[in-house]
């Protein structure tokens, strides 16, 4: 059976046809059900590649300037600050679609303007946009976006959206990341590996960071018993008090962690890095942190452009609407050595012997 035959039973043009069993929203719904009821009573099915050959002239088609733009919804922090790793992903999705002959238009919801989710959707419909990119959203902000989807081809990035939950994803590799970097730092002698993360990590991480620790601290239960510090606060950073008593009890020889707040802790409590306490931590990025930390690199521009590649893979095969069964993309980072965790070549304090922690 061809689409030709399709098109003879039920009265229509193999043009509509052909756009009603690829979900086209220029069809109606109805018409839409009785061609795809149709093509499954007369047993049809669509040659792969020659679905796969339209897919690449409708996206030539795309790429020569329609002038089609990829939503881009992020939010910043006061002042218009943005997360250090969301800003290389950004600066992804803006390359990518570029690349892909899309504009790009950006949402802030950290500004007034669109802090209204009803706002926000209006300057989507108003603007055309119907592919959308979903950077994380800042730590302690909004997990919640209650836009109409049903219309729009969307992708999120990473976890910090849980409402709704049901939307195709790209990430990073968040448990095996971790893996990545507890291999490196036990390869190089460390023995005793302390995690710190504050709460809205944890979840931004879908718990995956703490999930993968655990199981590597379980697998050596002989040789190592340092228990994650968990901050719970979020409106705070980790107070010297609670570092110091952790430091303390669990004397670990490294630390690994998301970003510079222990090493403002290190200050505060006069602690020599990396003689005596070394760290490394989830989110390196080459800017902010250059070869003097070691960590994980989660190529987010990279994840960038990912995101805004399947968008526009969505908007080309007609994709639109919540998906069923959700999928994810992972993209697993990079370990990148760095002056922080030398090794275990520097003398630091034993387990048995006291920390020198100013304070105690």
């Amino acid at each position: 059976m061809t689409i030709r035959g399709v098109a003879a039973q039920v009265g229509l043009s193999t043009y509509t046809v052909s756009l009603a069993l690829r979900g086209d929203r220029r069809v109606p719904a109805a018409t839409q059900k009785r061609v795809k009821a149709a093509a499954e009573l007369l047993g049809y099915r669509a040659n792969p590649l020659v679905s796969a050959n339209m897919e690449r002239v409708r996206r030539s088609r795309w790429m020569t300037g329609t002038g089609a733009t990829i939503g881009l919804i992020f939010e910043s922090r006061e002042g218009g600050q943005l997360w250090r790793t969301d800003a290389d992903l950004i600066s992804g999705v803006r390359r990518k679609a570029a690349e892909l002959g899309f504009g790009c238009d950006e949402f802030d919801l950290g500004e007034a303007r669109y802090w209204s989710e009803s706002t926000l959707a209006r300057a989507l419909v108003a603007r055309g946009i119907s592919g959308v990119v979903i950077a994380p959203f800042r730590q302690g902000g909004r997990s919640r976006l209650a836009i109409n989807y049903e219309k729009l081809a969307v992708v999120a990035c990473g976890y910090s959206v849980t409402d709704p939950l049901n939307l195709t994803r790209v990430s990073p590799d968040h448990y095996n990341n971790c893996g990545d970097a507890l291999a490196e730092l036990h390869a190089a002698g460390y023995r005793r590996v302390g995690l710190v993360l504050p709460a809205t990590m944890q979840r931004r991480s879908n718990y995956l960071w703490h999930a993968r620790y655990l199981q590597f601290v379980l697998a050596r239960a002989g040789e190592m018993a340092v228990l994650p510090l968990l901050e719970t606060s979020v409106d705070r950073g980790y107070e010297l008090g609670v570092f110091r008593a952790w430091y303390v009890a669990n004397r670990p020889d490294v630390i690994l962690t998301v970003d510079e707040e222990v090493e403002r802790l290190f200050a505060l409590a006069q602690m020599e890095v990396p003689g005596e306490v070394a760290w490394a931590v989830l989110d390196w990025g080459a800017h902010y942190f250059g070869g003097s930390v070691a960590g994980i690199d989660q190529c987010m521009i990279t994840l960038g452009e990912a995101a805004a590649e399947l968008v526009a893979r969505k908007l080309w095969a007609n994709q639109y609407g919540l998906p069923r069964l959700p999928q994810t993309t992972e993209l697993r980072g990079v370990w990148r050595p760095g002056a922080s965790a030398p090794g275990l070549g520097v003398s630091r304090p034993s387990a048995s012997s006291p920390a020198t922690v100013a304070g105690t």
